[in-house]
């Protein structure tokens, strides 16, 4: 039996456009997709197609105006239809993203903080 465990806080993304590669053996074009939340194990996209439960993908972040070009593995864990021809996907890292990539991003504006969440603090 699968074990289910909750991800650590998501943090909001501001609307950024990413590209959604599948593989092996998928498309080799990229998928234009809208990130809406990351968090240090996974992420959650809306995007036109539907990705398969288990499948493997490379999520690629990439705004050079803004010095930000990142790749996150990762396996899809859930995907469901959010309306006509629109599917949410929340994907697992294949690694806990380090504290300084998820600050990178929230300096270059790619993520905001939450509201309902407490901020970010060093120890």
């Amino acid at each position: 039996m699968e074990r289910f465990v909750p991800r650590s806080p998501r943090h909001s993304s501001t609307g950024v456009v990413v590209e959604v590669r599948r593989s092996p053996g998928g498309t080799t074009s990229a998928i234009s997709a809208e990130l809406i939340n990351l968090s240090r194990e996974g992420f959650q996209l809306r995007l036109s197609s539907r990705l398969e439960k288990e499948e493997t993908v490379v999520m690629s972040i990439r705004a050079p105006e803004r010095d930000v070009d990142v790749m996150f593995p990762a396996t899809v864990r859930w995907c469901r239809e959010e309306s006509a021809e629109c599917w949410l996907v929340g994907c697992q890292t294949s690694w806990q993203l380090d504290l300084e990539t998820l600050g990178e991003l929230f300096l270059n504006e790619i993520l905001v903080q939450d509201a309902e969440q407490p901020p970010l603090t060093a120890t």
